[in-house]
């Protein structure tokens, strides 16, 4: 059975979108749900209507629209998802930023057999900071509950006492 994967290709090229969804469709077993998008808003509303689990991103796109500011996008929503660029014309310096930024690959698209290596591994750490995030969560709920007890139990012992002494 086939793993279901939401995939969200920002793209400006379909043929180039279509090839990059044509090659992680056969070279891995996910059962692909993708929507492509070119604009800063088409992404927005996409990012907005329902959950993905990775995102590639080409990085010259139309109207001063890029991968950086795909990314920066990304980052006022909050996501923690992979957010791979998969660029022909991204320049090394540039590419270097963006990893630095956060983006947490970057695929020539002359290059494609990296593509899949490299969104299972961010796929992987995402699920793992995912699992750490909700242990962490756990801990905290438990640490609050504890201490509400602890100054519950305080709270009672003050009244008795009070009651004791006066």
């Amino acid at each position: 059975m086939k793993t279901p994967l939401h995939l969200l290709v920002v793209e400006d090229s379909p043929v180039a979108a279509k090839a990059e969804i044509h090659y992680i469709a056969t070279h891995t077993n996910y059962d692909l749900q993708y929507e492509i998008v070119e604009t800063h808003k088409d992404m927005r509303e996409a990012l907005t209507k329902q959950e993905w689990d990775a995102i590639i991103c080409d990085h010259c796109l139309p109207d001063d629209f890029n991968s950086t500011a795909a990314f920066i996008l990304y980052k006022d929503l909050n996501l923690d998802i992979p957010f791979i660029i998969v660029s022909g014309m991204i320049k090394d310096d540039m590419a270097c930023k963006a990893m630095e930024a956060g983006v947490h690959d970057y695929i020539m698209k002359d290059n494609m057999a990296r593509l899949v290596p490299a969104l299972e591994r961010e796929l992987k750490r995402a699920k793992e900071r995912k699992m750490q995030k909700e242990k962490e969560a756990k801990k905290q709920a438990a640490l609050e509950e504890l201490l509400e007890s602890v100054a519950n139990s305080a709270k009672k012992h003050i009244e008795r006492y009070e009651e004791d002494v006066l």
